[in-house]
């Protein structure tokens, strides 16, 4: 099923992870290209549904979305968006630093949650 271009599937980390290394090995790419390449597209697809949008809350987890989220993030503030990065803690060591270096230079706001998401279930 695909809403808005969006496939509704769920698939296991593993299985992403696995999925983009080869995604990048057969196209000749690395991994920080594929993420820019998903920012982008969320950005794109985000100003197409969403185009008066003027603020932006983006929220990052530890996994190669929360790269994705900091690509959305500076291209929000390229576009002038006042911007918010919320992390999960210890986001910084959990992401690989390119992806975190994608928002050097940028204003933009990062707030880290003072408890891990896991503890709120607990």
């Amino acid at each position: 099923m695909v809403t808005h271009g969006i496939p509704l599937l769920v698939y296991t980390s593993e299985q992403i992870r696995q999925g983009e290394q080869l995604l990048a090995e057969q196209n000749g790419v690395t991994l920080y290209h594929l993420m820019e390449r998903a920012g982008k597209a969320t950005f794109d697809l985000m100003m197409q549904l969403y185009p008066q949008c003027k603020k932006l809350l983006v929220c990052c987890g530890k996994g190669n979305n929360g790269g994705d989220g900091y690509v959305v993030a500076r291209l929000a503030y390229e576009q002038g968006m006042d911007i918010t990065v919320w992390e999960m803690p210890n986001i910084s060591i959990c992401l690989q630093m390119p992806a975190v270096r994608v928002l050097s230079g940028c204003n933009v706001q990062v707030k880290r949650s003072p408890i891990h998401p896991l503890q709120v279930m607990s």
